[in-house]
């Protein structure tokens, strides 16, 4: 059997002498702003109003921790998306734009885990109770104002979030990272399918 590299070796000696910061138990706040993707339809195959756009995100938790395992409450934003459309046809063409957002309280469980110093991984899942909303193009234009026929979809549902991050820890208290969150938000029912996918900076202050 062909031995390990020299450096390898030296890595895991290294890794494994070094103490990481020691987990404590305690509460914690912490916060995100970044980008979020929703490429979903709110009816099965309707090209017509199928969104694919991108949108500013944030989200706010609070928390306690045993050791690197918690539990989080908190509240998400993925954001509002708008996307225009252009149809046309012989008797000329005309524009409408859909438009979407959701935003909801979270509730759930977390880890925080140092693998290295100070250099940690994080993970969270739980459930997303989200309010939504979705302006969409129905049919075509009205006869009476030459406008597109529009239509507004609202519900309410419980689904889920689930994300993981990496980062580093200045101290037992700061700590500050860059994370991926999916946000399902699906109302058949209602013709809502705002599902997000949100990348984003982190940070956390732990008491």
């Amino acid at each position: 059997m062909k031995k390990p590299n020299s450096w390898v070796l030296a890595t895991l000696v290294a890794v494994s002498a070094t103490p990481a910061l020691a987990a404590q138990d305690g509460f914690f706040v912490n916060g995100s702003i970044g980008k979020s993707h929703v490429d979903a339809f709110d009816v099965p195959g309707d090209l017509f109003n199928q969104f694919t756009g991108d949108a500013t995100a944030y989200d706010i938790n609070v928390g306690y921790r045993w050791g690197w395992f918690g539990v989080e409450a908190g509240y998400a934003d993925p954001g509002s998306i708008s996307k225009t459309f252009t149809i046309g046809g012989a008797g000329g063409s005309f524009s409408y734009t859909d438009k979407g957002h959701i935003h909801g309280v979270t509730a759930g469980i977390n880890a925080h885990y140092e693998f290295l110093p100070n250099w940690y991984v994080s993970g969270r899942t739980g459930a997303f109770h989200w309010n939504g909303s979705e302006l969409t193009y129905i049919g075509f234009n009205d006869i009476g104002t030459g406008a597109p026929i529009m239509r507004r979809h609202t519900g309410s549902r419980t689904d889920w979030y689930a994300g993981a991050g990496v980062g580093y820890d200045f101290s037992q208290h700061v700590g500050i990272g860059v994370a991926y969150d999916r946000y399902k938000a699906l109302s058949r029912n209602d013709q809502i399918d705002l599902t997000s996918s949100v990348w984003s900076l982190a940070a956390e202050y732990r008491f």
